[in-house]
């Protein structure tokens, strides 16, 4: 359990029993969802086993619902900075290798984290989550994951749920992935987590240490 922003916040985390510095990758969930219904669905804890990998999969806060606030300032990104120096000074974690990833709204806070801080991330992979940031440092390498028939948010840029993304209309998630240079890959899927997104990610991941 993490106190942070005046809220009693569970996570899970995973640390490989081996020595010396380990690969730490932070996966984040989405809007109405939380951390172990993440874990089941993304492929992540079975990676971080096989390839001995920390695994931190935050979570909002211990109740149930709501929704993240994307603000930069805001006390969610404030949290998951802390709780990621946290677990940084407690788990032997190569520094040069920690990762961000997320699904939806948890996409959309990788982003945001990595422009905040470019050098503290070596990649980053958004799953359904693709958003218009006002950003300077767009140096961080990203693979993108998304549905083109995603019907909360859109492919084309228009967003079903304006509130949670912070805007209605936008750039398209092509156009978003290309002011990250980051590689795309899509799927005629919806809104959910493609089959194989990790995968790929981890793929990407040791590519970019």
């Amino acid at each position: 359990m993490f106190e942070g922003g005046g809220m009693q916040r569970a996570y899970n985390l995973r640390v490989p029993d081996v020595d010396g510095p380990v690969p730490l990758v932070v996966s984040m969930h989405g809007a109405l969802g939380n951390a172990d219904a993440l874990d089941r669905v993304s492929g992540w804890p079975e990676i971080a086993e096989r390839e001995a990998v920390a695994l931190l999969t935050p979570g909002k806060n211990t109740k149930p619902g709501g929704i993240w606030n994307l603000d930069p300032d805001g006390q969610d990104v404030a949290y998951l900075r802390q709780l990621l120096d946290e677990v940084e000074d407690d788990v032997c974690v190569d520094l040069d290798r920690v990762y961000l990833t997320g699904f939806s709204q948890g996409g959309m806070l990788s982003l945001i984290l990595a422009c905040g801080e470019p050098d503290r991330f070596a990649a980053i992979a958004p799953v359904a989550g693709m958003i218009d940031i006002d950003c300077d440092d767009r140096t961080t390498p990203v693979i993108a994951f998304h549905g083109t028939a995603d019907d909360v948010v859109g492919f084309d840029g228009v967003q079903a749920d304006p509130e949670m993304v912070g805007y209605a209309d936008g750039p398209s998630v092509p156009e978003l992935a290309e002011a990250w240079d980051a590689e795309l890959v899509v799927d005629d899927g919806g809104h959910e987590w493609p089959s194989g997104a990790a995968e790929r990610s981890w793929e990407f991941f040791e590519e970019h240490p």
